[in-house]
């Protein structure tokens, strides 16, 4: 893959979710929000969930795997969802 990203993320501690009608839902108790995710999102969630830590480029690959999308739309994609769910606390860098 092109222009790699290792870094590890996690799900961050304060969070419930719960998947309804095709729908992550995840709230955020200690800030009192909650964010709602659908199609690839919902589905990159879920792997970040089940695999407790996960890297951007494991799950581009798996995105790849599933979606029929090219490479570099993938990595866009799922580097912005990344960032978006870091930027609103939702998953956190293993340090």
């Amino acid at each position: 893959m092109n222009s790699s990203d290792n870094t590890i993320y996690r799900l961050s501690p304060q969070l419930v979710a719960s998947e309804i009608s095709g729908e992550t839902v995840i709230l955020d108790y200690e800030a009192g929000k909650y964010f709602g995710l659908e199609g690839v999102g919902s589905f990159v969630w879920s792997l970040i969930q089940q695999q407790g830590q996960v890297s951007t480029d494991d799950l581009c690959e798996q995105v790849m795997a599933t979606y029929d999308v090219e490479e570099q739309q993938c990595r866009r994609d799922v580097q912005a969802l990344v960032a978006d769910l870091k930027k609103n606390g939702l998953i956190e860098p293993v340090a």
